[in-house]
């Protein structure tokens, strides 16, 4: 799961590296000098490289912390006796549901150290990436399966933790 969630911030950092070097290509074209000073095409273009060069160099961060912890999750021994009573960590996915209407869908989601936001796909299933500094990623971390989180008024219970 943590190699498709790698492939994808690569191919984020690709793109975005694309569009801030056509943004500084543009920015410095000729046709983007200034001909009265309402005219700002090349100011905003400028500006607009320095936003996407900014959130390159947060996208190679991100890709550093799951290179970490995918590098800790390979080093760790496995010890099946305490698998059964895990709690949630960095890396973990962890399967959700609302308590108030068990009916719901199960949310599946995985807690990493990087802006969530993202669904990446794994085994037909939507699985939401969401941020440890997240509301929601600070309220699990260290908790167990069927202890209740309560986020913004509803209450969640943690199913499964993987």
């Amino acid at each position: 799961m943590l190699h498709k969630v790698l492939t994808a911030l690569n191919t984020q950092l690709t793109l975005t590296k694309q569009a801030a070097d056509n943004s500084r290509q543009q920015a410095t074209h000729f046709e983007s000098i200034a001909e009265s000073r309402y005219d700002s095409l090349g100011l905003e273009q400028a500006y607009l490289a320095h936003g996407l060069s900014v959130r390159a160099m947060e996208c190679m961060a991100d890709i550093q912390q799951i290179k970490i912890i995918l590098t800790s999750l390979f080093e760790k021994p496995l010890n099946t006796a305490s698998c059964s009573k895990q709690n949630v960590h960095m890396g973990s996915i962890i399967t959700l549901q609302k308590t108030k209407n068990l009916s719901s869908i199960a949310i599946y989601c995985q807690l990493l150290p990087i802006k969530g936001g993202a669904i990446i796909k794994h085994n037909d299933l939507d699985i939401q990436l969401i941020s440890d500094r997240s509301p929601l990623g600070s309220s699990l971390l260290g908790k167990y399966a069927d202890d209740i989180v309560t986020i913004n008024a509803f209450d969640y219970k943690i199913l499964d933790i993987v």
